[in-house]
């Protein structure tokens, strides 16, 4: 099902809270200020700004944009592990699409090395 259909069921089933337009706008101008910082590369094209998981004062979870060149040497060590993991992670999901495609088609298709 095409993703416009199952809004148009949202729509059609009231399904929106009412501040879902302002809270839809800022959510779309994070985004694109998120996206503007994945982009920023230098010379030899490497992104600029990661981003860090935090705590905010009241206890919720957060993330934090942060320029390379201002990183700790533990926030680097935590950043290479998430990246490391993220591999680990795509590639469990590889395998497992992997296994689903032989149950449901019973056609054994190959995962590329990484």
């Amino acid at each position: 099902m095409w993703t416009a259909d199952l809004v148009k069921r949202c729509d059609e089933a009231g399904y929106w809270p009412t501040d879902f337009s302002a809270r839809a706008i800022h959510d779309a101008k994070c985004e694109h200020v998120r996206a503007w910082l994945r982009d920023q590369q230098d010379a030899r094209q490497r992104r600029l700004w990661e981003s860090l998981d935090t705590v905010k004062p009241d206890g919720a979870a957060a993330t934090v944009y942060k320029h390379v060149s201002a990183l700790t040497v533990d926030e680097f060590r935590t950043q290479i592990e998430r990246w490391a993991a993220r591999g680990r992670h795509c590639f469990s999901r590889a395998a497992d699409l992997q296994q689903l495609c032989f149950e449901f088609h019973g056609e054994q298709l190959s995962v590329p090395a990484g």
